[in-house]
């Protein structure tokens, strides 16, 4: 595998080796979904933030400058344009929060379970996890790297 050789070349051939012990292809392939997943989670969040500073920002000194606020696409009450932008920065904060659930979800670690009854080495399961840089780790479950739950918040 292109991993493994890569591995070799910076760890070492000892090190590499191992890359694969106990572990199978829906191993991997659920560990690096989980790992791209949470980089991406972290990296909108990050922007998500970027966003919200800006809205605020832009809201501060506002507080007077007088817009139409809009209900169900008709002119309402006159709000403030400082009103109107913070008003979106709260609900990226809504947005924040989900964020956050889906990556407790997506930070779990698919390693430790040994599906099919495969041995784990003599690793102990923190290993396991810090590993794959997870906080927590799925228990032992032939089903662990089958649940494709966490993908769901991210299908079109």
């Amino acid at each position: 595998m292109n991993v493994e050789a890569h591995l070799r070349e910076d760890a070492g051939p000892e090190f590499a080796g191992k890359l694969h012990t106990a572990r199978s292809r829906n191993d991997q392939v659920a560990t690096d979904t989980k790992m791209h997943l949470r980089s991406r989670i972290l990296d909108i969040q990050e922007a998500l933030a970027g966003l919200q500073n800006v809205l605020l920002a832009r809201a501060e000194g506002h507080e007077n400058t007088v817009m139409p606020g809009y209900t169900h696409t008709q002119h309402a009450q006159p709000i403030s344009l400082s009103f109107w932008l913070s008003s979106y920065a709260s609900a990226f904060t809504r947005d924040q929060r989900r964020l956050g659930n889906a990556f407790e979800i997506v930070n779990q670690s698919p390693l430790w379970p040994a599906p099919a009854s495969r041995q784990t080495g003599n690793l102990p399961p923190n290993c396991w996890a810090s590993t794959a840089a997870t906080s927590t780790l799925l228990m032992p479950s032939a089903r662990a790297t089958g649940l494709w739950r966490h993908l769901r918040p991210w299908r079109c």
